[in-house]
């Protein structure tokens, strides 16, 4: 995994650059898979300090600079895989000082083995959800070994489908760790920054089932996008701030 860190870090510029242009306010925060006492879900210190849009609008080369260096998290933690279970410890710890409920939150992992935390998938996205406003504001996006090449080598659980299911879960993005680094940034920076202006779901809808009310009104200048589980208005006609926005669908 040093070398995913590695190539995350050199990468990541990929990622957030559409960020730091379009002025988008967000902060981030970094843990590990390792769970053991006192480890599950701990911030690696100084990410969440250095890692927001200030920073980033402040000294854009610096931002990229800590991020590389607070990514390397290094190799030696517990062999035990339990990045959900990671996840969830994140937000115990955090969430009250972290989490702002009308935010998109977009949990990023990067791992080369199966995840072996105690409970399912759909219970941990649950957890995520329950800290929104909205359910369909939570998405997980996995950079796992999806061709299974991680094989033979001693204590590892080779495997990526339990954070797949998360990612499916939350109508996020599934990528491979094996393929080009910045190819993959760029498209998950892509996928969440079209999120910004559109209006997440909490379940999938089923086909001609959607109806948009604006302050009361029903509208039709709208697309749904079934692969995000959101709702985006065409050019021109997203609704001002403070609108009521509803959505009515059969699942």
């Amino acid at each position: 995994m040093s070398e995913e860190q590695a190539a995350l870090g050199a990468n990541f510029d990929a990622f957030i650059q559409d960020f730091i242009t379009k002025d988008v306010d967000f902060k981030m925060g970094i843990t590990t898979t390792d769970t053991t006492a006192g480890k599950d879900g701990l911030m690696v210190t100084g990410s969440d300090t250095k890692l927001t849009s200030a920073k980033a609008a402040q000294d854009p080369a610096r931002f990229l600079s800590d991020f590389n260096n607070l990514v390397k998290v290094g190799i030696s933690g517990s062999g035990n895989e339990k990045g959900l279970q990671a996840s969830e410890a994140f937000m115990t710890r955090y969430a009250a000082s972290f989490i702002r409920p009308e935010a998109y939150l977009a949990v990023v992992i990067l791992s080369d083995e199966e995840d072996q935390s105690p409970k399912t998938p759909i219970q941990y996205a649950d957890v995520l959800k329950s800290y929104k406003a909205s359910a369909g504001l939570v998405k997980v996006y996995s950079i796992v070994d999806k061709t299974l090449s991680n094989t033979g080598a001693s204590g590892i659980s080779t495997g990526f489908q339990r954070y797949a299911d998360m990612s499916n879960a939350t109508a996020g993005v599934v990528a491979d760790i094996r393929d080009d680094f910045h190819q993959v940034l760029t498209e998950m920076g892509d996928s969440i920054i079209n999120l910004l202006d559109s209006f997440a779901l909490a379940s999938a809808a089923l086909p001609g089932s959607i109806e948009v009310f604006v302050d009361g009104q029903e509208v039709s200048n709208f697309t749904y996008d079934s692969a995000s589980r959101s709702i985006k208005f065409d050019n021109g006609y997203l609704p001002p701030v403070g609108s009521e926005v509803k959505v009515k669908y059969l699942k």
